[in-house]
């Protein structure tokens, strides 16, 4: 559903197991390219408008991954 979604947009989706280094729980992450997490139009609005359930938005780096927010607070 969110990767049909964000293909939809133009914005490349690929959906991934969650890293280890995020959670220990099973479960898939969204790999996107191009989408602000936060603001009008970003990747959080989506979630929502899709009622999809998340747990926490992250930005990948050369340094790993940075939580940018959990879902909730």
């Amino acid at each position: 559903m969110l990767d049909s979604a964000a293909k939809k947009r133009g914005i490349p989706c690929r959906l991934i197991p969650v890293p280890r280094s995020l959670s220990s729980s099973c479960g898939y992450a969204a790999e996107l390219d191009g989408m602000d997490a936060e603001g009008p139009g970003g990747l959080e609005e989506l979630l929502r408008s899709l009622r999809i359930d998340w747990e926490s938005l992250c930005q990948a780096g050369e340094a790993g991954c940075q939580v940018l927010r959990r879902n909730g607070s």
